[in-house]
């Protein structure tokens, strides 16, 4: 058990990676549909932005993801269980994200919450890929030869 949270801990720096990659690419794809007179027609994402979005998934790991990691590595051991879980809930927060960030937009400029769906279900794809490989390989980890 001490193994695995190690490994949940570890895990937490790919995890605010990933959301804050797939976040941009929701703000590239969906955001810059959006034109808001305030921005005098173009929206910026500055740096603002991805560390708003950083420090969010900083703090819901530990309260979402680190418990249900170490539940996942506790009851699912085939890479393809993994996967499937990691990516559907991944996608489903991009679901839940999309509707908190653009819902007062969505209907105005035609959005479509399918991107961001595909891009935090591969955020989580590449999470359980990543998570797979550094609990099967502690020692390529480490820099350590076998």
């Amino acid at each position: 058990m001490l193994r695995n949270l190690r490994h949940g801990l570890i895990m937490w720096i790919p995890f605010a990676l990933l959301c804050t990659a797939a976040g941009f690419g929701v703000e590239l794809v969906e955001g810059s549909k959006i034109t808001i007179t305030a921005y005098f027609g173009f929206r910026n994402i500055g740096t603002g932005f991805l560390l708003m979005i950083w420090f969010a998934a900083v703090l819901v790991y530990p309260i979402t993801f680190l418990p249900l990691s170490l539940l996942i590595s506790e009851t699912a051991n085939r890479l393809t269980a993994r996967v499937f879980i990691y990516t559907l809930i991944s996608g489903l927060s991009g679901l839940w994200y999309f509707n908190s960030a653009y819902e007062t937009y969505w209907q105005q400029y035609a959005l479509n919450s399918t991107s961001a769906v595909l891009f935090f279900g591969a955020a989580g794809m590449l999470y359980a890929l990543l998570d797979h490989y550094l609990f099967n390989h502690p020692k390529a980890f480490r820099g350590e030869k076998e």
